[in-house]
């Protein structure tokens, strides 16, 4: 038999196979099993089916000594197991470390198989021209050493080195213990082999851009292996990429074992379950009230209020607006926005409930989105000028008029300041979350639906309502489309877009048109200004934009004061250096004391991340109380730790541009700054005096031009955003002539 039918022979043992509902793969990392997971499977509690088994050569599953453990044989084996297990609807993949590496791989390979994928601290190594700009050197510097670390370990017991021979010896015993192994000659030569076939072969840039399920990468902020400073660079590969940052103490390579409890929570962040109910009222039929792309569910209220005397009314924030939750990781596709409002419908009426759906623009496209999905839930379905695109029209056909060109232009806008890198540092999470959502639902839900499918597969009645001054909803052929469908009825009405948050009595007889009562309530009752005034879309924006300005103004502000003060006292230097160290040194104390009720509490988490964090803290403060006691020694002190630093970047830097054929930024600019930073270092061992002048001039120089960049970006963003709103005016006008 070949090795290859011997693989497709194994299958890896399930460590868990517990619960109801949608499933959740989770691959846990290196030297370890699939018991990982027990705690985060407990936090995140009923709701789901939960599959955790040990990864092939490790725990109770197979340990064949004839296969490389590439990713590829992992994922094979996986997906031969999850066949096993009759799993066969798409699931969300978490994977840990080297469980990371391998779901990347099993993602790329079983691309239809997944609903989501959620990477824990997976190692990642770059090609040199992938790598972030800043600190482009180190990192590659930082790369070449753990590869070498790696492959040290991988060869060391072929090299039958010292370290190999404790760990076999006397050091036996506590590895055992520590990898969930009782052979460490055996285990020590499936660890090599897969920190050298799937670790350091994995294969990030050929297959994260591929990937076209929602992606999230989750990194403790005191990994230091898997570095959160260089995972911009993942986002140039693939730009809808959600990093997120998981901050404290604890918070490093281990962080499954010391924080599984905030491992549960960032997993079901994405995983939404109820959308904000922005009101409710009511008894009788239920119905629900979806808002539109440009306002929030509280505009539909005083329609809500009218409505509420003969139906149990629900106004409900659609994913991502208002109050309802904004997960980066999701795609917002029309089945997204549908599963969710579904889901909230459920919760609030049960699953067997009838509903009437009634919506406006965005809204009304997910109207109807649940009466096609669901036939069986929906009684009829209202859609005020819904968002969808005649077949073979583009978004830039609807710019007939200022005011959609203005939409269109507000769109790209944003669309330029979510993917602009220089915002991601500057930007509130809560206003990025929001225009990915709205950005995302305009191009997976309204351009990227098939209208005629989604039109054909509605059997509940359905009627469509379109004022007579909307531009941007396709009226002729919407009006064609529902004469061709005996359950389709087409309304023009006047007024313009937006119609129920500004004409209640159209509305109200739009959706009940056979209530007098109704009627007569909803002609005395006044639409909500502030509501309908409240545009999402440039409010979110001008929330980035702030954030880049205030940013701009703090660094022009710290670039002036370090050009003011000249020359900067050494001593108020070294006070200051220390004030931060004693700080940092407090806090890093009182976090390693009070770690255990941070994590899950173990003696392997007190002396892998407490004690070393409790050590540190301790040397830190004695340093600190040092360069109080003795300033002057201290600036020295100070000047040295500036000096290496400066020389081993600048060397880095160097080394980089002369050893690397391709290279992330110009090559020009990264040997500017290796002679800058090796310069610095000389200057300040050599000559102090000058070295501080350097490092003085150089940090203004960089907070000053950095100031001034955002505030040009933002300036030069808002003019495009007016040459957009004419080129598009002028394109109207010629297609009209």
């Amino acid at each position: 038999m070949s090795a290859a039918e011997d693989l497709n022979e194994l299958r890896l043992h399930v460590r868990f196979d517990e619960g109801h509902g949608p499933v959740i793969v989770m691959l846990h990392g290196i030297n370890s099993d699939g018991g990982d997971w027990r705690t985060v499977i407990d936090t995140i509690g009923p709701g789901y089916r939960f599959i955790a088994f040990d990864l092939l050569g490790f725990g109770q599953s197979p340990k064949p000594l004839d296969i490389d453990y590439s990713a590829d044989e992992h994922a094979l084996v996986i997906e031969n197991t999850l066949r096993d297990l009759g799993v066969d609807d798409q699931f969300l993949l978490v994977g840990y470390s080297l469980g990371g590496c391998i779901a990347l791989r099993y993602a790329s390979t079983y691309p239809a198989r997944l609903r989501r994928l959620f990477l824990l601290d997976a190692p990642f190594y770059l090609p040199p021209e992938a790598l972030e700009l800043s600190s482009t050197g180190l990192r590659y510097v930082y790369e070449i050493a753990s590869r070498w670390l790696w492959n040290r370990l991988a060869s060391a017991k072929q090299k039958d080195s010292v370290l190999y021979k404790f760990a076999s010896g006397i050091g036996s015993k506590a590895l055992e213990d520590a990898f969930h192994a009782d052979d460490i000659p055996t285990h020590w030569e499936v660890m090599s082999k897969n920190l050298e076939n799937t670790v350091n072969k994995a294969t990030w840039v050929d297959d994260l851009p591929n990937l076209t399920m929602p992606v999230v990468h989750a990194i403790g902020v005191r990994d230091a292996i898997v570095k959160v400073s260089q995972a911009p660079a993942l986002q140039r590969l693939k730009p809808d990429l959600e990093i997120r940052r998981i901050g404290g103490l604890a918070a490093d390579h281990m962080v499954l074992w010391n924080m599984p409890e905030r491992v549960a929570e960032e997993i079901m962040r994405d995983e939404v379950r109820m959308l904000n109910i922005a009101w409710r009222g009511g008894s009788g039929t239920p119905m629900v009230l979806l808002h539109g792309l440009r306002n929030q569910g509280a505009a539909w209220r005083p329609v809500a209020e009218v409505l509420s005397a003969t139906h149990d009314v629900a106004v409900i924030d659609l994913l991502g607006f208002g109050g309802s939750p904004a997960p980066l990781g999701l795609h917002y596709t029309l089945a997204d926005h549908v599963a969710a409002v579904m889901g909230t419908a459920t919760g609030l009426w049960g699953e067997d409930a009838r509903l009437r759906f009634v919506g406006e623009g965005l809204g009304a496209e997910v109207a109807l989105g649940c009466a096609a999905t669901v036939p069986e839930r929906c009684i009829d379905a209202i859609a005020f000028s819904p968002t969808l695109l005649e077949p073979g029209t583009s978004l830039e056909d609807l710019a007939t008029d200022e005011r959609s060109a203005q939409a269109i232009a507000l769109r790209e806008t944003a669309q330029r300041l979510t993917d602009a890198e220089r915002t991601k540092p500057s930007q509130a999470e809560q206003a990025e979350a929001r225009l990915v959502a709205m950005l995302r639902s305009v191009d997976n839900a309204v351009l990227g639906t098939d209208v005629e499918a989604l039109l054909g597969q509605v059997e509940a009645p359905v009627r469509i309502v379109v004022p007579q001054d909307d531009t941007l909803t396709p009226a002729g052929y919407l009006e064609r489309r529902a004469g061709e469908s005996e359950n389709f009825e087409f309304v023009s009405v006047p007024g313009e877009r937006g119609l129920p948050y500004q004409d209640i009595a159209a509305a109200v007889f739009a959706i009940v048109p056979g209530d007098a009562g109704a009627l007569e309530r909803a002609r005395a009752t006044s639409p909500d200004p502030d509501a309908v005034s409240d545009d999402p879309w440039a409010r979110a924006a001008r929330g980035v934009e702030g954030a880049l300005l205030r940013a701009g103004v703090l660094n022009l502000i710290a670039a002036a004061i370090i050009v003011a003060i000249h020359p900067v006292p050494g001593v108020l230097l070294t006070i200051g250096f220390a004030i931060w160290v004693t700080i940092a040194s407090a806090s890093a104390i009182f976090g390693a004391l009070t770690m255990k009720g941070q994590t899950s509490g173990t003696r392997f988490t007190f002396v892998t991340t407490a004690l070393p964090t409790l050590l540190l803290g301790v040397a830190g403060l004695a340093l600190a109380a040092w360069l109080f006691a003795d300033p002057v020694s201290g600036r020295r002190f100070f000047g040295v730790a500036v000096a290496v630093y400066a020389m081993a970047r600048g060397a880095a830097d160097l080394f980089m541009a002369l050893r690397v054929e391709e290279v992330a930024k110009p090559r020009w600019l990264l040997v500017a700054g290796g002679l800058l930073g090796v310069v610095t270092a000389l200057a300040i061992v050599f000559g102090p005096n000058h070295g501080r002048g350097i490092v003085r001039l150089t940090l203004a120089a960089y907070l000053g031009l950095s100031g001034a960049s955002m505030f040009a970006y933002v300036l030069a963003n808002r003019r495009s955003a007016g040459r957009r709103v004419r080129e598009l005016l002028s394109r109207a006008r010629e297609q009209r002539g």
